[in-house]
This record gives structure tokens, C-alpha cells and sequence, in this order.
């Protein structure tokens, strides 16, 4: 059964809360899958997908975005410093944050999804880091229960 762990990884701007998923072979070559959630929600919104990659083979994290979940709330200085860089501001802090727990470097590279806002963020992150981010999806907004004109 896939175990799913909660963590913090502490940075400038205090602490990120993060979920992820280890393999009991932690040898595979298979790039780490990075899911980041929309605005509004929190990495438990990841925990299915975790679960059904990991009994693939893959090694997944999904963090809250600072402000959500369990991460810290920006402070009033940061969030004038959000308003001028926007998606980069926080695509610097992850890129720090998955450094210091150690997948963002290496030969395994990783794959993002990025749901709603996290979307966002994970484009910034794949342009940002061409030789780290093999592949970025994106999933936009839920249409569950939309009518399909026809």
C-alpha cells in the first residue's frame, strides 16, 4: 500500500509543507512527478494521483503553496514582493525548496502537472529549468457537470 508522507522544507520565507511518495526500489531511473495544486486548495487535493503514480513506479511531491495548507502565510513585506514578481516569486522559492530535498538536480529529471493556478507555476518552471523539467501538464479548470452542447 502507498504511504503517502508530510514534511517541511524550511526557506527565507518559511516553511513549505510538502506530501510525498517513496519507492520501496528508490533505484528507478523514472523522472520525480511534481504535482502543484490550484489556488485555494491545498496538495491534498493530489493525494489519488500520488498514489496511482507511485504504483508506477514513480517518486511524486506535491507542496502547498505558501499561504495554503500547512505552509506559512506570507508576511506582509513578501506579499508586496508577490505583487511585483508574480508566478517567478514562487517559482524561486519551489526551485530552492525541491533543491534542498534533493529532486531537483540529476539525471532523473522531473515531470510537472499543474492544476488551475498551479499550472502556471509550472510553465514558469519548465521555461525557467529546460534541462531539469522533462514534461509540464496542465490541467485547467473542473467542468464536472457541464451540459456538452451537441
Amino acid at each position: 500500500m502507498t504511504q503517502i508522507r508530510k514534511a517541511y522544507a524550511d526557506t527565507p520565507r518559511g516553511q513549505i509543507h510538502y506530501r510525498h511518495t517513496t519507492l520501496s526500489n528508490p533505484s528507478s531511473s523514472k523522472p520525480v512527478l511534481i504535482f502543484l495544486h490550484k489556488s485555494a486548495s491545498s496538495s491534498i487535493s493530489m493525494e489519488v494521483l500520488m498514489k496511482h503514480y507511485t504504483n508506477l513506479g514513480y517518486t511524486t511531491y506535491a507542496p502547498d503553496m505558501p499561504g495554503f495548507g500547512s505552509s506559512s502565510d506570507p508576511d506582509a513585506s513578501t506579499e508586496s514582493t508577490i505583487e511585483q514578481q508574480g508566478t517567478q516569486w514562487y517559482c524561486k522559492l519551489y526551485m530552492q525548496m525541491f533543491k534542498d530535498v534533493g529532486i531537483w538536480e540529476g539525471k532523473r529529471g522531473v515531470h510537472i502537472l499543474g492544476h488551475h493556478s498551479g499550472a502556471s507555476l509550472a510553465l514558469q518552471l519548465g521555461n525557467l529549468n529546460p534541462g531539469i523539467v522533462k514534461s509540464v501538464c496542465l490541467v485547467g479548470p473542473s467542468i464536472v457537470g457541464a451540459k456538452q452542447k451537441t
